[in-house]
């Protein structure tokens, strides 16, 4: 059994969890484990589904995939997104900065790219990544705008400037990761 935390409003999924939240102020559903495996083995991302409740009084509800219509951001962190530099367990989103001869190195891994393209890229031809010289996305120094098919495969530019980059993105995966190299 698994307890499901989502958002009231949205019914965006926050939290899976073995155990009951004692301390969680989210409505939640109680779920058997193989109605969300294929969310902890990290085939599909969380953010693809919602829970619909189906009580108000008791925890009973389902975990439904979104359209590709309701694809759209629901959080401004979703659409201005920091590539967090603490690497998580499994890299979905890689963007690797080499400080020594100046070049980024974008890539997905490979059940991320399939995803990628199963789901025609979202509709989206590109996809951008802004520099910034601090945690503002307001405030970068530079864009990158790729083509979407070019995730296909690893894109590996040159820039120029600062060494000291945050990096910002939409958020269409679980798992980002910068990795800085000396």
């Amino acid at each position: 059994m698994k307890y499901v935390y989502y958002e009231a409003g949205s019914g965006e999924i926050k939290i899976i969890s073995p155990a009951k939240e004692e301390s969680s102020s989210d409505p939640y559903i109680e779920v058997e484990d193989a109605e969300i495996e294929h969310l902890h083995t990290g085939d599909t991302p969380s953010f693809m589904f919602y829970v619909k409740p189906l009580s108000r009084t008791r925890p009973y509800g389902k975990i439904l995939k979104k359209e590709q219509a309701s694809l759209n951001w629901k959080s401004i962190n979703d659409w201005l997104y920091e590539i967090p530099k603490v690497s998580p367990e499994i890299i979905e989103f890689q963007i690797s900065q080499n400080t020594t001869n100046k070049t980024i190195t974008v890539s997905l891994d490979e059940k991320s790219r399939s995803y990628w393209q199963a789901n025609g890229f979202f509709n989206r031809k590109t996809f951008p990544i802004a520099a910034c010289n601090r945690p503002d996305p307001h405030s970068f120094v530079w864009v990158k705008i790729i083509d979407s098919a070019d995730l296909m495969e690893d894109i590996t530019f040159s820039y120029e400037g600062t060494d000291n980059l945050t990096f910002y993105t939409h958020r269409f995966f679980d798992c980002y990761y910068h990795e800085q190299h000396t």
